[in-house]
């Protein structure tokens, strides 16, 4: 299996926008059309052919079927137009670096280096796509316990302290390259080590909100504490490898709030999406 370490939004645009094809949702982001007139890309809500100067995008990528359209333009400029688009991404080149087998601390420094203008990933992205499957993404369990957290004022612990856990809860370490050793853990293992860590937290967060009396995540000198606080309130082992896990752990004198249901895009979340897939076009033509 091989993983996209840079560029993943300029080229998940391009793919997407050259080979959707009309079926199903007519508002899909990828429903994309070029205007010739006005030189800019448009976003369509129905399936109905435009008209010229209009050009769907996804024509691009079947070029009988594109210059038969391009052909009924009676305007040499919009002709003009129209082959400088179809050459712009026929002609567009794409550099690529193959990495062999690197453990996360190699991989981490490689991509700070050529992500110079890209949106910046940390270690918990790295993970998520090097443990990601189509029934587990690691960073929507690390969001589903913020959220449960979230009910105790404690939303704003750091992802990475989370992943720091997950993986000593794994049996690893809080180090970087024990948090690199979930990438080999099975899928059925790496859940039960979100589950111990969310129930953990869930304790950690009852313990400082009761006891020490600190109202947020933002009271705490430093969010290493919560980690540590996190290990010593874990629960009865999951499996074996667990052994060394504390006992005696103090049970949540107040419970949480129960985990919120799934999460739902917030307003204006499609705009965002359909903003980025206009401006990365943009770049490229």
């Amino acid at each position: 299996m091989n993983y996209l370490l840079d560029g993943q939004q300029r080229l998940s645009t391009i793919c997407g926008a050259l080979h959707w094809r009309p079926a199903g949702d007519p508002g899909s982001i990828w429903n994309l059309a070029y205007d010739l007139a006005e030189q800019q890309f448009l976003h369509l809500t129905d399936f109905d052919d435009p008209s010229l100067p209009l050009v769907p995008l996804h024509l691009v990528s079947e070029p009988a079927d594109y210059f038969e359209r391009v052909a009924k333009l009676r305007d040499p400029v919009f002709l003009q137009r129209a082959k400088l688009l179809f050459e712009r991404f026929q002609n567009y080149m794409v550099a690529i670096v193959t990495l062999g087998d690197m453990p996360i601390n190699d991989v981490g420094p490689v991509f700070e280096r050529i992500n110079r203008t890209g949106t910046r990933l940390d270690i918990v992205d790295l993970m998520t796509a090097a443990t990601w499957t189509p029934d587990f993404d690691l960073r929507d369990s690390i969001d589903a316990v913020l959220a449960v957290l979230d009910g105790k004022a404690y939303g704003s612990v750091d992802a990475k302290v989370l992943l720091r856990c997950i993986a000593a809860s794994a049996g690893f370490g809080f180090a970087t390259e024990d948090i690199d050793q979930l990438r080999h853990l099975p899928k059925a293992d790496l859940r039960d080590a979100v589950r111990l860590t969310e129930e953990a937290a869930r304790r950690a967060v009852d313990f400082l909100t009761t006891q020490i009396k600190t109202p947020t995540a933002a009271a705490l000198p430093s969010q290493s504490q919560f980690a540590v606080l996190t290990e010593i309130f874990w629960p009865a082992p999951l499996t074996p490898r667990h052994s060394s896990t504390p006992k005696g752990q103090l049970q949540p004198s107040v419970p949480l709030s129960p985990p919120r249901t799934a999460h739902r895009p917030r307003p204006g979340a499609r705009l965002r999406q359909l903003r980025l897939v206009q401006a990365a076009l943009e770049a490229i033509t």
